[in-house]
C-alpha cells in the first residue's frame, strides 16, 4: 500500500522516524516538502524511487534526492535544487509511507491519527493551477514546449516524463 498524505508537522515532529519506530511494516518513506504535485505523479515517481532502491540502481546517496531525480526526471541534483525546489515555494508539505503488506495498514492509519496530537495537521491538496505551474516548467526543460490545450493533456505529458525518467536521466 502507499498512503500519500498532505500534512504539515512542525519541526521538532518527523513523521516518517515516528511511523518507523511504530509500524515496522514500513518499506521506505520520504517527508517531502514543498513540493505543489498531485497523487497521481507522487505515486509514480515514489514506485520509481522504490524500485531503483530495490534493484540498486540509484543515482544519489539520499532517498530524498533519488526521489526528486526520479520526479523531475533530472540528473543533476543542483540544478532541480536551484531550478525547481528553489522557485516553487508552496505550502505543500507531503509525506509518503510505503508498507511491505496490506495487512498492515492498520498501523499506519493508527498512527497517522496520532500524528496530529503531536503537532502535525493535514493540510489542503496543492491546486490544479499550482501543479501545473510546476509541470510546465518540468515540459519546459524537457525541450517539451508544445502548444497544450488542455489539463488532462499537461498531466498526461507529465506522468510521462516520471514514466520514462529511466531513459531521461541516464549518464
Amino acid at each position: 500500500m502507499i498512503f500519500i498524505g498532505y500534512i504539515h508537522c512542525n519541526k521538532t515532529v518527523n513523521p516518517c522516524e515516528y511511523l518507523k519506530h511504530f509500524c515496522n511494516c514500513i518499506k521506505l518513506c520520504l517527508y517531502i516538502e514543498e513540493l505543489p504535485a498531485l497523487w497521481e505523479e507522487l505515486s509514480l515517481a515514489f514506485i520509481k524511487t522504490l524500485k531503483a532502491v530495490e534493484d540498486r540502481k540509484t543515482v544519489a546517496r539520499k532517498i530524498e534526492f533519488e526521489f526528486y531525480i526520479r520526479f523531475f526526471a533530472e540528473r543533476q541534483i543542483h540544478y532541480i535544487i536551484n531550478k525547481y525546489l528553489a522557485t516553487k515555494k508552496t505550502n505543500s508539505k507531503t509525506s509518503f509511507i510505503i508498507t511491505k503488506c496490506d495487512k498492515d495498514e492498520q498501523c499506519v492509519s493508527e498512527y497517522l491519527k496520532n500524528l496530529l496530537n503531536l503537532g502535525c495537521k493535514y493540510i489542503e491538496k496543492p491546486g490544479i493551477d499550482e501543479a501545473l505551474n510546476l509541470y510546465s516548467i518540468i515540459l519546459k526543460h524537457h525541450d517539451l514546449d508544445v502548444d497544450i490545450h488542455s489539463i488532462e493533456e499537461i498531466r498526461r505529458i507529465a506522468l510521462g516524463i516520471i514514466g520514462c525518467n529511466d531513459i531521461l536521466i541516464k549518464k
